[in-house]
């Protein structure tokens, strides 16, 4: 892919921008642009996974439920699209919530 093709892409998203352009091409129709909104719950553990998103400018905490009832911020996740973990184990354990 050269670097002038992934600037017209519409996303600021790391991993849609390092796709070869022939995958993104696969997807690109799959594709939809959204508004989060503070605070929305993206994804509830144990829940099958609906939606993957590829953030622009959003900040995604992956929260923990303790046994208190609390949580805990275990990784927050943004354009660069890096786990360090797949995200099928984010998915099956944590709350997903967009800061």
């Amino acid at each position: 892919m050269s670097l002038a093709k992934s600037h017209e892409r519409p996303t600021k998203n790391n991993v849609l921008l390092s796709l070869p352009d022939e995958e993104y091409e696969r997807i690109r129709g799959h594709l939809e642009l959204v508004n989060l909104e503070h605070g929305q719950v993206l994804h509830e553990p144990e829940e099958p996974i609906r939606e993957v998103y590829f953030l622009n400018d959003a900040l995604i905490s992956i929260l923990s439920l303790l046994s208190d009832g609390s949580t805990i911020e275990i990784a927050i996740v943004g354009r660069e699209g890096d786990y360090q973990t797949p995200p099928r184990f984010w998915a099956q354990r944590f709350r997903h919530i967009n800061q």
